[in-house]
């Protein structure tokens, strides 16, 4: 018989939660600074954006994320029990938060490959990668129905395998630092840790415009997973270009409300492209001689 699961105040408070939500962006896009390019503004459409999309999504904060791994440990115990194996209760801290951190970073690539290679799911992962430029925020920049996809990778490993609280929000709390640090607009490598974790050079790359960098880079914290599976690419020193060809909102202005207006459309933006693509095709009509001619003569 476990024990049962403190609450979650007592393991993480709101201003500790808020200055992690808060804090760390803020601080990563200090260190931007220093590397900006002379005449970059501070605040740009795509920053606008991303902040607007992640008061969108509040109710996803790293405080629910936590209490939802929480709250599902509580639930494969009492309702799901043959789902649950326990293997990590009663053990040290440091070592559920280490098979976390592998068994949900696993979780993660598998997940993240599913995105891109499923068209229903693509049109919601797109939402991601439109953006044109790296910073902090950009987590944000995640559709709903994505994020809830995503909070499974992270909650369902430490319901299944058991251990307590703390690790569970330990883990969670640098699985999200490293969320705003990966995905900032900072030329780092980390020297030689650069073969064994994702670092913002790295993972820039998966965001890449070019061609050949397209399914490459998947990992979310650790590279073994594309090593093992060929979707890393292995010129580290690469710094493309980002976003996505012809996606079709495009953010120009530094207005707050405009922001906002590209904000909302990213979150309306899937189920339009899901409409376009399942929609019934129109009956094919007969058409006129000139236009075939037309067409011929067309290079």
């Amino acid at each position: 018989m476990t024990r049962p699961l403190p609450p979650l105040g007592r393991h993480v408070s709101l201003s500790f939660t808020l200055l992690l939500a808060i804090g760390c962006p803020l601080l990563l896009l200090a260190l931007e600074r220093i590397q900006a390019k002379p005449g970059r503004p501070w605040v740009t459409p795509h920053l606008l954006t991303d902040a607007w999309m992640g008061f969108l999504r509040l109710g996803l904060s790293i405080a629910l994320l936590g209490g939802f791994a929480i709250a599902a440990m509580d639930l494969i115990r009492e309702k799901l029990p043959f789902l649950y194996t326990g293997v990590l209760d009663e053990r040290a801290p440091w070592l559920q938060f280490g098979v976390y951190f592998v068994v949900a970073d696993f979780s993660y690539y598998i997940f993240h490959r599913v995105m891109h290679s499923t068209k229903p799911l693509w049109v919601f992962h797109a939402v991601h990668h439109s953006a044109p430029q790296a910073n902090p925020l950009m987590v944000n920049r995640a559709h709903p129905i994505e994020e809830v996809l995503y909070l499974m990778t992270r909650a369902v490993p430490p319901a299944i395998l058991g251990g307590a609280p703390p690790a569970v929000l330990a883990f969670i709390v640098v699985d999200q630092f490293w969320s705003y640090f990966v995905h900032s607009d900072i030329k780092v490598n980390l020297g030689p840790l650069k073969y064994l974790i994702v670092t913002p050079q790295y993972h820039r790359v998966h965001h890449s415009l070019k061609r050949h960098h397209f399914d490459k880079n998947f990992s979310g914290r650790l590279i073994i997973w594309d090593w093992v599976f060929g979707t890393m690419n292995r010129r580290f020193d690469e710094y493309p270009e980002i976003g996505l060809h012809d996606y079709p909102i495009v953010e120009r202005s530094r207005s707050p409300w405009k922001a906002a207006a590209y904000a909302c459309g990213h979150m309306l933006f899937p189920f339009a492209a899901l409409w376009h693509h399942f929609k019934p095709a129109a009956s094919p009509q007969p058409e006129p001689a000139h236009d075939k001619s037309f067409e011929s003569a067309v290079p």
